[in-house]
């Protein structure tokens, strides 16, 4: 069994899930490889770094333009529409991924977050082995957004249009098995026109908890240089400025929160915009797992007010450390907080519900066991179990 795997980026929710269970496939006997659009790591067992197939330097130079040229005039062309929380995406990219080596021997293609890296036209065209597709957003079946809160669509609905047809077209006679990450997706991907005639599993994603484990909290701060008595709230993104994540609503809600003597951290990149606001303690990106895992230890609450979200890579690693989850009931969470047993589900989204949400969570840190929630995530979670359901479905696949 040899499997390809595809991401256009290491980074991001999506990038370090596609890790995780690339090491864990490895874990488990299979032979698999993940090739990306992105080379900012070399130590990955198995990475691909697919620009580097055009050993001729012309050819590679000349690839890399037309990426940009293509860049750039997807980059205009949005320049007229009205902004929204996640970009709009186009099936096309200047790379035909089944021209590689390790496309033509592979057993099976596992396709992952692919926007600006998967050619659609000439992959679904020349393709002939079977597919697995993760859903990590809405894109796979969409006509083009990933997220349906917050995107303009009749602004885009030529392009929608458009999008769809082709997609029908493409998706036409292959044998895709799609993998949903959490009840909510999976189900708008079965009911939708692209994805609902193939069949879909519900495996969900894995990491490491050897890393993110429960950890004494006092330890975590003094290693951290963070206050110990301080009670501490964390929010993490990739981007702070993401309205989709919602810190602008919890910056918004924390003029409501009661209790004296509370600090909220952020992890992510921030815009100067963030960089000024009192109160707010920002460390920036943070990429080292470890102390990602001591910053969740170190916090009483970790909260996460995406207005949409699918399986937050966040906030399983916060529940995996110990860390109750105060966040907003949509999406995937719901799969994951169980109220009052790991954290508080707050039902509306906005600034009001949200402050009390915090509130009542901050009252009742004390009585959340913490051990318990770190030992219950990690059955659920553990990165080696995702592999051995997902080594499952490729053999079963390949077997028909």
């Amino acid at each position: 069994m040899n499997v390809l795997h595809i991401n256009t980026l290491l980074r991001g929710g999506a990038g370090r899930a596609a890790q995780r269970l690339q090491k864990g496939l490895l874990e488990v006997g299979v032979a698999t490889s993940l090739m990306t659009l992105e080379n900012s790591m070399t130590d990955i067992p198995g990475h691909i770094w697919f620009p580097a197939y055009f050993e001729n330097p012309v050819a590679r130079k000349t690839m890399l333009a037309a990426a940009k040229v293509r860049h750039w005039q997807y980059k205009l062309g949005q320049l007229r529409k009205p902004k929204s929380h996640e970009p709009y995406r186009q099936i096309y990219s200047p790379y035909d991924i089944t021209r590689h080596e390790k496309y033509k021997s592979a057993d099976l293609v596992h396709l992952h977050w692919v926007p600006g890296f998967l050619d659609f036209l000439s992959f679904f065209k020349k393709n002939n082995k079977p597919v697995v597709w993760t859903l990590h957003d809405m894109f796979p079946f969409s006509g083009g957004y990933h997220y349906e809160v917050g995107f303009p669509v009749t602004a885009f609905n030529k392009e929608i249009e458009k999008q769809l047809k082709l997609k029908k077209e493409l998706y036409t006679g292959q044998n895709i098995h799609v993998v949903g990450l959490s009840e909510w997706l999976t189900a708008k991907s079965r009911s939708s026109n692209l994805l609902g005639q193939f069949p879909h599993h519900l495996i969900q994603n894995g990491l490491e908890t050897a890393i993110f484990k429960y950890q004494d909290k006092v330890s975590a701060r003094v290693e951290l240089n963070l206050p110990k008595y301080r009670t501490i709230c964390l929010f993490v993104s990739d981007y702070l400025d993401n309205p989709r994540k919602g810190l602008q609503l919890l910056l918004e809600a924390w003029s409501k929160v009661e209790q004296e003597d509370v600090m909220l951290v952020a992890i992510g990149k921030p815009t100067e915009a963030f960089k000024k606001i009192n109160g707010l303690e920002i460390f920036g990106l943070v990429r080292d797992d470890e102390i990602l895992a001591q910053l969740y230890a170190a916090a009483d609450v970790f909260i996460l007010p995406s207005i949409e979200d699918n399986l937050p890579n966040t906030v399983m690693e916060a529940l995996s450390c110990g860390c109750p989850v105060l966040a907003f009931e949509t999406g995937g969470i719901p799969d994951m907080v169980d109220n009052k047993r790991n954290g508080l589900l707050v039902k509306e989204q906005d600034p009001s519900a949200l402050g009390k949400g915090i509130n009542e969570i901050l009252k009742q840190s004390g009585e959340f066991n913490r051990y318990n929630i770190a030992l219950k995530a990690s059955e659920k979670f553990d990165y080696r179990l995702q592999a051995k359901r997902m080594k499952a479905l490729y053999k079963s696949i390949l077997s028909e």
